[in-house]
């Protein structure tokens, strides 16, 4: 689920509401850093 988005930072987090990974963790977040737009395909994350 995405959690924020920041557009002035080119950056998303995410955080995980279900799944294996909750099975170990109480809550589990990630961010993408530097999402850069690839043309009208989709975007680079880096």
């Amino acid at each position: 689920m995405v959690d924020a988005v920041d557009y002035k930072k080119k950056s998303i987090r995410f955080k995980a509401i279900v799944g294996n990974l909750l099975e170990y963790y109480r809550s589990f977040k990630y961010i993408l850093d530097q999402v850069t737009p690839k043309g009208d395909k989709g975007s680079l994350a880096s």
